[in-house]
């Protein structure tokens, strides 16, 4: 039976996805993709902002008009289009097993059960360590969609990294709806827990995704005194005017994120940076607007995702007064994009001349790309392949430029 895996939004669910991947071959499933025509497909689904939503419902569209004997299942976050699928599962640990459970009751043939090795085109593993969110900022839906907070057992994110060690991957991604709130048995928090993945594992390169400022000491920060941990942070802002925050729930400000990104720089300079704004939260005026244009020069930041608020239905931030125009969040968006291009762009000139180790993932026109410890994007030409293999090299501009 082939399965096809479709998964939209966060790191997270791609990490959950590549589980689903594991087991399902494990259970026999030829797990293909979406064009082979697949017998069950499941949609691993997202719903930060309105468009992440449309985006679901138009992926469901897209698989019932291509195969109307294709089986659809959701899970995820976007709980919207369940009566458009045939199967909603908002567990997923116990997806496959629910998934299996619905195919013989729908008289579906889910056998032979012959394992098979699980391949994956990637370079990078994603390891769920943390699911589900207690902080409620005013204006995020996943929290209220996720759950409650649960942390994975370290000696099963252990046992996992080895895993996928052995299947070839150097670099391992630990993920979560936010990490920073891991807590195992309310006594091993996200410093120890990375110390004793430092102590247990050999794999080369460890990266982290999103973190909250929030919850970033000292003692966190000095982990990175191991050259394993690499020297890139998504660390989450959401605006750069202190007014905002506070009507976010964010419990930060703004001198305070630049302080801690200014330690961050201590151990490297060039240590990258990324991040997310929103423009056009309820109440931002022109002023608060300024500030977040400002931060990305305080900041300097690697990369920013830049976003337009999406008021989602059951949030406080929904119902705020004061909200800004569509076609203002619109103009603010473009103009913040541009600016963060920039701050881009001069990030990278800065890493020219510098010595750097990058892990090759892809191909395309005769270029190998693939990440910087810092997570620059860089471009290079090869006869042979270079893919899931780390080089290092003094880096050059037109290892910057994406070719034509």
């Amino acid at each position: 039976m082939k399965i096809s895996i479709l998964t939209l939004g966060c790191k997270l669910n791609q990490a959950e996805s590549d589980t689903f991947s594991r087991e399902f071959q494990s259970r026999g499933f030829n797990v293909v993709p979406f064009k082979e025509s697949p017998d069950v497909c499941v949609v691993n689904s997202c719903a930060v902002t309105h468009q992440a939503v449309r985006k679901t419902r138009q992926m469901i569209n897209k698989i019932r008009n291509s195969n109307s004997n294709t089986v659809i299942v959701a899970t995820g976050c976007s709980i919207e289009q369940k009566k458009d699928v045939d199967l909603f599962l908002s567990n997923k640990d116990t997806l496959v097993h629910d998934v299996l459970s619905f195919l013989k009751k729908d008289n579906q043939d889910d056998s032979p059960q012959t394992p098979t090795v699980f391949v994956s085109e990637k370079d990078r593993a994603l390891i769920k360590i943390q699911e589900g969110c207690d902080m409620f900022c005013t204006y995020c839906i996943i929290s209220r969609r996720r759950g409650p907070l649960n942390s994975v057992s370290p000696t099963k994110i252990v046992s996992e990294i080895k895993k996928r060690q052995k299947e070839g991957f150097k670099e391992v991604v630990l993920t979560g709806v936010n990490i920073n709130k891991y807590s195992y048995k309310e006594s091993l928090n996200l410093t120890q827990l990375l110390e004793y993945v430092l102590a247990n594992t050999s794999i080369k390169r460890i990266r982290l995704g999103s973190l909250d400022p929030r919850f970033i000491d000292d003692d966190f920060i000095a982990l990175w005194e191991s050259k394993r941990l690499l020297n890139h942070w998504h660390l989450s802002l959401q605006s750069g005017s202190s007014d905002i925050l506070a009507k976010m729930n964010r419990c930060y400000t703004r001198e305070e994120y630049v302080s801690l990104v200014k330690k961050i720089r201590k151990i490297d300079p060039l240590f990258g940076v990324t991040t997310d704004i929103i423009v056009g939260f309820p109440g931002e005026t022109d002023r608060d607007f300024m500030e977040s244009l400002s931060i990305i020069d305080a900041a300097r930041f690697s990369s920013v995702h830049v976003f337009p608020f999406s008021a989602r239905e059951g949030t406080p931030a929904a119902t705020m007064k004061d909200q800004v125009l569509e076609e203002v969040k619109q103009k603010r968006a473009h103009i913040l994009r541009d600016y963060a291009s920039e701050s881009e762009h001069q990030f990278k000139k800065e890493c020219i001349g510098t010595t750097v180790s990058v892990l090759f993932e892809d191909q395309r026109n005769g270029y190998f790309e693939g990440y910087t410890e810092n997570y620059v994007r860089v471009y290079m030409p090869s006869k042979r392949d270079l893919r899931n293999t780390i080089k290092q090299f003094t880096l050059e501009g037109k290892n910057i430029i994406k070719p034509e």
